[in-house]
């Protein structure tokens, strides 16, 4: 009798519980507020979306999931259909993600605005269609397949290098690595005392670069001493150049003029001298007459005398 009473109490306690959560559960979906329909279609996994999944924007919750089921047009697709507050239109060009709080629990329909110009039209006989796309976990569960699917090509690739002759040769190249290094070590040791004199031979280098630079500065104060008498010279061979011009220009015609003349005065001299020679009374009475040439009278002088 006693059990009977513990079953009958844990009975009415199960049907208590059950009724409690059917009107919580139609208290959720049921909507407080006046709201339209839309409809979601969704190419990928909803998993975890379902009747009562609540509905947001930026976290504020707007609507909630009424149902979730195949496209019977297209069965690739899934379509969810919710209710959004009438207060909360949806502008052209929104689209709906799937979020999750956690990495466990139930996930929610995250609503994200278009930029388009005016409001989607929906109706419960016409409900609008908007795209469902997956949320970060997704777009992270799809790039963890691919890196895992990568990873053991890699896994693949590395196993198949590994094999007997190929460790082969990586244990013949890590010894060989080694000899490098112990020869590498030994010729640190060898190359130890030249290092260590090196700061000698950059002081030594340092002092010999300041002495040619001294050098160099007396150099250059030697040339430009010596260009001021370079330039004396220049301007003696600018005069000497005007003289010789001035010489060919005006001296040497003048010259050429009086060699002339001279051989002039000299031939006539020469020709007075041979005339006195040959007949010296001329210088007294006089040149003595010229003959009368054919077809001359007398007393016509000659021409030319």
């Amino acid at each position: 009798m006693e059990e009977r009473a513990h079953a009958l109490i844990a009975i009415v306690f199960i049907a208590v519980f059950g009724i409690g959560a059917g009107l919580v559960a139609w208290w959720m979906m049921a909507p407080s507020v006046s709201r339209v329909p839309y409809v979601l279609e969704a190419e990928g996994s909803v998993a975890g979306l379902g009747p009562g999944s609540p509905v947001n924007y930026h976290g504020v919750r707007v609507g909630a999931v009424r149902k979730v089921g195949l496209d019977p047009q297209n069965r690739r697709h899934i379509n969810v259909r919710i209710a959004v507050d009438t207060n909360f239109p949806l502008p052209k060009g929104s689209y709906a993600t799937i979020a999750a709080p956690g990495l466990i629990g139930s996930k929610t329909v995250e609503l994200t605005l278009g930029s388009g110009p005016g409001d989607i039209q929906t109706s419960v006989e016409s409900p609008a269609h908007l795209p469902l796309k997956p949320g970060a976990m997704s777009g992270l569960m799809h790039d963890a397949s691919g890196i895992m699917a990568s990873l053991k090509g890699t896994l693949k690739s590395v196993h198949q290098l590994l094999d007997d002759q190929n460790r082969e040769h990586i244990s013949a190249t890590l010894a060989q690595i080694d000899e490098a290094s112990a020869q590498l070590v030994q010729l640190e040791k060898a190359a130890r005392p030249s290092l260590n004199e090196m700061p000698g031979l950059i002081t030594q280098l340092h002092d010999t670069l300041g002495s040619a630079q001294k050098v160099l500065v007396q150099a250059r104060s030697l040339v430009a001493e010596a260009r001021q008498p370079m330039q004396a010279v220049g301007r003696a061979a600018r005069a000497a150049s005007g003289l010789a011009a001035q010489m060919n220009q005006t001296t040497l015609p003048g010259l050429n003029a009086l060699l002339g003349r001279l051989r002039t005065l000299s031939a006539r001299l020469q020709t007075l001298v041979d005339t006195l020679q040959r007949t010296p009374q001329s210088l007294i009475v006089g040149p003595a007459p010229v003959p009368a040439g054919p077809g001359e009278t007398k007393g016509t002088p000659r021409s030319g005398g």
